[in-house]
């Protein structure tokens, strides 16, 4: 097999991936649109993974911000009941904040076996 012979085989494979790429013109068309996406989707900064993250951390939120109205709700309620009664502000200081008058001894009682525990 000599160079006329290997020139030959060079060229008519040539002419077949041309007459190819002739009949399916838009296979490059295909490729770069493929690659635009797989670099914007997979690999770049919106890629698939961290809108699914996102998406979860966002849905995470809104619960969290729906429990604290809720609580805030609640706490709001309690609040204007102990402003709109005296003894009311005296028990909550009393109960959760252990707060006594200066004539008064305080005795807590633990419970020995809620500390066990």
């Amino acid at each position: 097999m000599g160079i006329r012979d290997k020139r030959a085989s060079l060229n008519s494979k040539k002419q077949r991936i041309l007459a190819w790429w002739r009949r399916h013109w838009y296979v490059k068309y295909l490729v770069v649109i493929g690659f635009f996406f797989l670099v914007t989707f997979v690999f770049g900064d919106a890629n698939i993974s961290k809108q699914i993250r996102y998406k979860s951390r966002i849905n995470n939120l809104k619960k969290e911000l729906r429990e604290v109205k809720e609580r805030y709700h609640q706490d709001s309620v309690r609040l204007e009941e102990i402003r709109a009664n005296k003894q009311g502000i005296e028990h909550t200081a009393r109960e959760l904040y252990l707060m006594k008058r200066p004539e008064e001894i305080i005795f807590l009682i633990k419970d020995s076996v809620q500390d066990k525990q």
